[in-house]
């Protein structure tokens, strides 16, 4: 039969809308070559031609899905899941506070008071050594970097003694004050 073959080729029937002032609809005949394979049913009083949805269908459909889709989310559990995890995140944070306050209060003068002191050594090392020599040249040099470097130090614990909490989370995220 000759309508089996153009079916076979794509031959498709959609509702189409004739008339939006009165809501007609008319059917309407189309090769679609990408159209899924389909045989006519030959079977009733009168033959059914396979069909294809109008754009509205395809739409309400694709909405379905989703609907659908979104009553399988457990939304109960995730709001409970997500309390959880934030009463969790609220504990994590009182705790770094109290690390920090203690890393503040215990490293910070320590690291001072060394400081203070290899400061303190160096210049005595510095008068000691003759600057005309190879070797005190050398050697001045290499204490004018450590001084530089003691000075670094002394920079980065007042910045931590401001700012301890860049010890957990890094300069960048500190709050400056």
């Amino acid at each position: 039969r000759g309508m089996d073959i153009m079916v076979e080729k794509g031959l498709r029937a959609q509702l189409k809308t004739g008339s939006l002032l009165t809501g007609q609809l008319l059917i309407g005949l189309d090769f679609h070559s990408d159209a899924p394979p389909a045989k006519i049913n030959w079977d009733g009083r009168y033959p059914e031609l396979p069909t294809i949805p109008t754009p509205m269908e395809e739409i309400t459909s694709g909405v379905t899905r989703i609907v659908e889709k979104l009553d399988t989310i457990p939304l109960e559990q995730i709001g409970k899941d997500l309390q959880q995890t934030m009463a969790n995140l609220s504990k994590t944070t009182a705790n770094l506070q109290t690390l920090v306050q203690k890393l503040d209060a215990n490293v910070a003068p320590a690291a001072t008071d060394t400081l203070k002191q290899a400061q303190t050594t160096l210049i005595k090392v510095d008068r000691l050594l003759n600057a005309d020599s190879p070797t005190g040249y050398e050697l001045k040099r290499a204490l004018a970097e450590l001084a530089d470097a003691a000075r670094n130090i002394a920079i980065l614990v007042d910045y931590l003694e401001r700012h301890p909490d860049s010890v957990i989370f890094g300069k960048e995220q500190s709050n400056e004050k």
